[in-house]
């Protein structure tokens, strides 16, 4: 008896000293967090020779920071979380391996069954470095129970600025406009919203090399481009018919929305079950529609996506193990499971139709129909401009310079209403002027 369990006993040690450990990068929290550690711990149990480390950290920042120490001291990750703003730093360091050659050998894999928009975003020179994961769209929530409150006799989300400033008009002559001290839009006023309206544009700003440039001042737009942007929405805010946060205030902003004091705002994709549900609970109608422009949708809404990247500095062996979490991670019923838990949006074409077999055609999911059209056409909705994301310095850059415009009066407070007002429409009209302009000249 003690013969066998000796062997028993080696057998066992044997196989946990021969267990690959696969140790992941990410910053995840909350349900994001909970369904990684859930998704590891079941690919732990149905895989003999893999276990997973997940490393959180708080921002991209410190990962970098830390990925950088590791390289230099022989101790990478094998795996990297990260949004395709960091392409360029990751790709020009050398930390992370092109994954093209690994599609291209494994049979298994099947690159059509990923939504290919969303894995253009990761190719660079011809080769693909990540696998999309997590793919989020900027999106307007428009509280219509408010809007009615208010007495505005349209129904439906503004689509255009013109219409986001004349519903402003009419609800500020609302009593309870300022007896509740509420502002027709609440919003971020940062990188990510300029993006989004050049995007939605379709307004040209960066090189041809895959979008991609050697330097950042190389892809930033234009400046009057940023300029007429900060004027329009100071000038809501000196109207009272905005409320302005920088760019760590996205949290804010929704929850002014979700408390019902503002008509619209801002925010991610994957917070569209979160929002509907406090809708529901709080007893008010939330639409939900894209980001409004100045005139009209040219290009896309600013699609953000984050890869799974394989690290380098590892032995084909331990390159081979990650692989196949990757392959995992984007696998059918786990990209349904992340979409049941987190609201993300599933990156494979086998998931969307998993989910719509199995009947999840809640409320739910049917809001998130018209972006899983979107990103499945792959053809009208495409913007040249949406690499400008992919220079985090460019989105730092403006984001510190419109932090410091928010505390900016634009106009002084001797100027009339009449006098603002013209202001802002002026602003409008010459952004449509240059979008013709320019639409003329690029066709």
């Amino acid at each position: 008896m003690k013969k066998y369990l000796f062997i028993l006993t080696a057998i066992i040690i044997s196989s946990v000293l021969h267990a690959r450990q696969i140790e992941v990068w990410h910053i995840y929290s909350g349900c994001k967090k909970e369904f990684l550690q859930k998704t590891s711990t079941f690919y732990e149990e149905n895989t003999e020779q893999s276990t997973i480390k997940l490393i959180g950290f708080p921002d991209y920042a410190s990962m970098i920071t830390a990925l950088n120490l590791s390289m230099k001291n022989n101790i990478p990750p094998n795996i990297l979380i990260c949004p395709d703003i960091l392409s360029k730093i990751l790709i020009d360091s050398g930390s992370v391996l092109a994954v093209q050659k690994l599609i291209d050998i494994d049979t298994d894999f099947k690159q059509k069954n990923l939504l290919q928009l969303l894995l253009e975003k990761f190719r660079y020179k011809q080769n693909i470095y990540a696998l999309p994961f997590n793919p989020v769209i900027l999106m307007s929530f428009y509280n219509t129970s408010l809007s009615d409150r208010l007495g505005l006799d349209g129904k439906s989300i503004p689509r255009t600025l013109e219409e986001v400033l004349q519903n402003a008009m009419n609800a500020s002559a609302s009593e309870l406009y300022s007896r509740e001290d509420i502002s027709y839009v609440s919003m971020p006023l940062d990188s990510i919203m300029l993006e989004n309206f050049l995007c939605m544009s379709n307004l040209f700003f960066t090189d041809q090399d895959n979008g991609r440039s050697e330097e950042p001042d190389s892809i930033m737009p234009d400046i009057s481009q940023i300029y007429s942007f900060i004027d329009f929405w100071i000038n809501m805010q000196n109207l009272k018919y905005a409320k302005l946060y920088a760019h760590d205030g996205w949290q804010e902003s929704m929850d002014s929305f979700i408390s019902g004091k503002s008509c619209m705002t801002f925010s991610w994709s994957d917070n569209i079950k979160k929002i509907l549900d406090q809708s529901e609970k709080r007893n008010f109608k939330t639409d939900i529609g894209f980001v409004p422009v100045f005139k009209r949708m040219e290009g896309s809404p600013l699609i953000s996506c984050e890869g799974l990247w394989l690290v380098s500095g590892h032995n084909q062996d331990e390159i081979k193990e990650a692989w196949n979490f990757l392959k995992y991670l984007v696998s059918e019923k786990v990209q349904a499971d992340c979409f049941l838990s987190c609201g993300s949006i599933p990156v494979s074409t086998l998931s969307i139709d998993y989910l719509l077999e199995n009947d999840f055609s809640s409320q739910t999911f049917a809001s998130y129909m018209p972006l899983i059209k979107l990103l499945v056409s792959n053809t009208s909705f495409q913007s040249t401009g949406a690499f400008f994301a992919d220079h985090i310095y460019a989105r730092k850059t403006i984001n510190d310079f419109l932090k410091k415009s928010l505390s900016l009066e634009m106009d002084s407070q001797e100027v009339s209403l009449e006098e603002r007002l013209l202001k802002v429409k002026r602003d409008i009209d010459s952004h449509i002027s240059f979008y013709n302009d320019l639409n003329s000249y690029t066709k």
